[in-house]
């Protein structure tokens, strides 16, 4: 009889531990379509190149339109009253390949960028989303022109900001 009853205690602890992993809430939640308050897209760089490249405001303008056209393709976006309303800070840091060096280039390296969301009337301690340290991965040819020096024409930053604007708004479909 005792056997029996410490035979059942690993099923019991089993079955509470697998209860309690299959509940889970998120806690941060919008509305299925909202507003779009803001788009703060901040583009900083460590060197001046002598190639001219998207100048900061037309790459920030590039991000905002793409997630807002991209946002508004996924049918997210409404001025119905009752809807929140966000805001989206994007920091985006173009690279160069040996921009921390004391030898940079004026080649293209994969840039960083971080993001966040908030709702309107939220602390800005709480934000619905925050993504930091993200770095653009290219394909192995792509990861070849980098080292080789390659990424050296305007037209390469367009990848980037598609994969921006593609990471920020799959996020933000992911809240509901």
């Amino acid at each position: 009889m005792k056997r029996k009853w410490l035979m059942s205690i690993p099923v019991l602890m089993a079955t509470l531990l697998l209860s309690g992993c299959g509940s889970t809430s998120k806690g941060k939640e919008v509305t299925a379509q909202f507003h779009i308050d803001k788009i703060n897209v901040q583009v900083t760089q460590f060197h001046e190149p002598a190639i001219e490249y998207h100048s900061k405001e037309e790459l920030s303008t590039m991000v905002e339109s793409l997630v807002l056209t991209k946002l508004a393709d996924k049918g997210m976006l409404s001025d119905a009253p009752g809807m929140d309303t966000i805001t989206i800070n994007i920091d985006y840091t173009r690279r160069f390949v040996g921009d921390a060096t004391p030898i940079p280039s004026d080649s293209l390296g994969y840039p960083e960028f971080n993001f966040n969301v908030q709702r309107a009337g939220d602390e800005p301690t709480k934000p619905l989303i925050n993504r930091n340290n993200l770095v653009y991965k290219g394909s192995f040819a792509q990861n070849l022109q980098v080292i080789a020096g390659a990424l050296r024409d305007k037209s390469v930053e367009n990848d980037f900001v598609e994969a921006i604007a593609s990471t920020v708004v799959n996020d933000i479909e992911e809240l509901n």
